[in-house]
């Protein structure tokens, strides 16, 4: 009999759960979508980083960069000089990334965000200089037999991919992201993360910007589920809070307008040719702007720092190192590309 209890007591404690055994909550993902040029985002960006840093204790930050680029910038955390970062940057050359605010963005999550651990999702850019000189840095460490080694070459292969015969399939890049995060994500064991990207990456319920396969952000929702995800495009956002500089009045053609000055951004003259834009808003030029001839070119309403509405007015000027300046005007119709507003150019000369 005694021993029968104690057999019914041993049955009934192993069918009760354990706390230590407790299946863990899954972590959630804050995934924030950007204009990668806007230096208000960045200032934004950074923000919300070291809110979730330091009042909820998250230390991983993923980013739209290959897994050798976030490799190198944590080896530079460590660091004692920006020699790793400099090196880093300079391989941007050619992309929208090779501003000054990028530079600005890192040095301050060292400052203040110390223990961040940076995890790059993209496929290969830069495969042949910066993804190159990472495989390098590990032969050199005796690091060949790694995961971190395999991981770089798998990087390498997905960029090769990627551009293939100087053709870039933005299908094969959209679900290759999403299977580097999902990988990336499943090593924390439960940890919460934010991610910056590109906004055609984050939507949950849309297609990326060919509009040929699901974005990111749906693949992720479709994977995880809906409620571990957080998804929010920083552009509306940050636009709503820009208010102009000063008023002036801007003479197009021989007619005076009313102008809204907003200030410039400095951008990377090696990807766009130019090292600096300046934008204006006119908000009663859109009747003479209609009736003049567009020139096929389209500029989407993210490349604004102000919120671009149907029926509004533009212009943005484009300054070089030599001096030379491109004034360019342009009105919003209500055209839309993927769901998004784009702003039509029109021939200055044909205005008024």
């Amino acid at each position: 009999m005694v021993s029968r209890i104690i057999a019914l007591l041993l049955i009934f404690c192993l069918c009760l759960p354990f706390a230590g055994c407790a299946p863990r909550e899954p972590g959630k993902i804050y995934i924030y979508g950007e204009n990668h040029i806007n230096p208000d985002i960045t200032s934004q960006e950074l923000e919300l980083w070291q809110s979730y840093y330091h009042e909820q204790g998250m230390r991983h930050l993923f980013i739209e960069y290959a897994y050798y680029h976030a490799a190198f910038l944590n080896a530079w955390m460590q660091a004692e000089d920006d020699s790793i970062l400099v090196d880093f940057y300079n391989d941007l050359v050619g992309t929208q990334a090779h501003t000054e605010y990028t530079l600005d963005f890192f040095r301050a999550i060292k400052e203040t965000c110390p223990e961040t651990i940076f995890h790059g999702t993209d496929v290969g850019h830069q495969f042949s200089t910066t993804g190159k000189r990472y495989l390098e840095y590990l032969e050199d460490n005796g690091l060949i037999d790694t995961q971190e080694y395999q991981l770089t070459l798998e990087a390498i292969d997905q960029g090769k991919q990627y551009y293939g015969d100087g053709k870039q399939d933005h299908v094969y890049r959209e679900n290759t992201m999403t299977q580097n995060f999902i990988r990336e994500f499943e090593t924390l064991n439960g940890e919460s993360i934010m991610g910056i990207y590109g906004t055609a990456h984050i939507y949950p319920d849309s297609l990326n910007h060919t509009g040929e396969c699901d974005s990111m952000g749906k693949q992720l929702v479709g994977h995880f589920g809906g409620e571990y995800i957080f998804s929010e495009d920083l552009t509306a956002a940050v636009q709503a809070k820009k208010q102009p500089l000063r008023e002036e009045t801007l003479t197009i053609g021989k007619k005076d307008y009313t102008a809204e000055y907003f200030g410039s951004w400095t951008v990377s003259e090696s990807y766009h040719g130019y090292s600096e834009v300046e934008f204006w808003r006119l908000p009663d030029a859109f009747d003479d702007f209609s009736k003049s001839e567009p020139t096929g070119t389209f500029r989407g309403s993210t490349h604004y720092p102000f919120p671009v509405e149907e029926g509004g007015a533009y212009v943005v000027q484009f300054l070089y190192q030599d001096g030379r300046k491109l004034r360019t005007y342009y009105l919003c119709d209500g055209m839309l590309y993927n769901d998004v507003l784009v702003t039509k150019e029109i021939r200055g000369t044909s205005i008024g």
